[in-house]
């Protein structure tokens, strides 16, 4: 009783892994099409842009900010303890955060209208939104239409933002001036405004720079996820053939579900180097044999068969109910030829069908 339950947990366990590792081939699967659709669209958008442009630009952005909220701190400090009463820095950072903010708007609204590559790949975006429902020159006139709103949108948030920029700064040049009785330079009063104007005019790849890092991060963790689901396919299938090999190996009764026909499948046909190791098996086709000595199941005799377009089935012995099951794989649904212990038996018998044969076992009797 312990070996047949020993027998038992292995057809057990071959088939509990290979159910894991459909599991697994599926979740790999997912992450190599997303993937896949990632590279995708990352090439094409790479062909929209000078990606040696995008970085220039958002750098210089990214030093307007740094300079403009380092050089106007204290006007936004003044500012904010006329306003409160008392100096404050976080409300001065949040003053200068602020009008950061304001510029990146504008620069996203003039974006389009003063970069063809923007304007492309708003056009791009819009025409994958609604999966080419309409013609391509439908989304270009729609995009036009877009570009010319958010350009006088742009405009004038971009002159207001110049104008709060230059009467704040204007007025703080004239209050440090009188109270230090000293006389500031024009460059007191124009770097915050050129800062500002700096980035409302650099920051126009900002949109595109935010979502090419967030699909390149999420590319990142797509490629691991495949990597490591496809390396726990590789791992359920190599342990499942092995349960499977060693019950077949002992005879033990194994009903070959698709999973574990799956599982033999890719361990015979499929390569851990190949990305198509974990796609979906073809339909695998059976034919159920079993074999009688008289009126006495057969254990252990080795089956093969021949389809009729000339491929081969795969090789079993028969269990100790005198069954195996043949399995092929292609164009054919029927075996043409069937060999059990290298005698020839003739077809054709059609796939999901069961058979019975007879076979007479050849009993040596050694010579005293």
């Amino acid at each position: 009783m312990k070996n047949l339950s020993s027998e038992s947990l292995n057809a057990q366990e071959a088939v509990e892994r290979s159910q894991e590792a459909s599991i697994r081939a599926l979740s790999a699967r997912v992450a190599r099409d997303e993937r896949n659709l990632l590279l995708e669209l990352l090439n094409a958008w790479a062909g929209l842009f000078n990606n040696g442009m995008v970085i220039g630009f958002t750098l210089l952005f990214i030093l307007a900010i740094i300079l403009e909220i380092n050089f106007s701190f204290v006007m936004y400090e003044d500012l904010m303890s006329q306003i409160t009463g008392k100096a404050n820095a976080f409300m001065a950072y949040f003053g200068a955060f602020f009008i950061v903010a304001w510029g990146a708007i504008v620069s996203h609204y003039i974006a389009k209208a003063i970069s063809k590559s923007m304007y492309n790949f708003a056009v791009h975006n819009y025409f994958n939104s609604i999966n080419g429902n309409i013609p391509l020159t439908g989304a270009k006139e729609e995009i036009r239409r877009l570009t010319r709103r958010d350009l006088i949108i742009g405009l004038v948030l971009g002159l207001l933002l110049l104008s709060t920029v230059t009467v704040v700064s204007w007025q703080r040049v004239i209050l440090m001036g009188e109270i230090h009785n000293a006389d500031y330079s024009l460059t007191h009063k124009l770097l915050p405004v050129l800062a500002v104007w700096v980035e409302c005019i650099t920051g126009i790849y900002l949109a595109y720079f935010v979502r090419l890092i967030n699909k390149k991060i999420r590319l990142y963790w797509v490629k691991r996820k495949f990597k490591v689901e496809k390396l726990a396919c590789a791992n359920d299938t190599k342990m499942a053939f092995n349960y499977y090999q060693y019950a077949a190996d002992h005879f033990e009764h194994l009903p070959l579900a698709k999973d574990l026909l799956d599982v033999i499948y890719r361990w015979h046909h499929r390569s851990l180097d190949n990305d198509n190791y974990v796609d979906p098996v073809p339909e695998q086709k059976t034919l159920t044999v079993k074999v009688m000595d008289g009126k006495t199941p057969a254990m252990g005799v080795h089956l093969t068969g021949t389809t009729t377009d000339g491929n081969n089935c795969n090789s079993i012995y028969t269990n100790e109910n005198g069954e195996g099951i043949l399995t092929w794989i292609g164009e054919s649904d029927e075996v043409l030829l069937l060999t059990a212990d290298g005698e020839i038996y003739k077809g054709p018998w059609t796939k999901k069908s069961s058979i019975i044969i007879y076979i007479r076992r050849i009993r040596k009797i050694k010579a005293a």
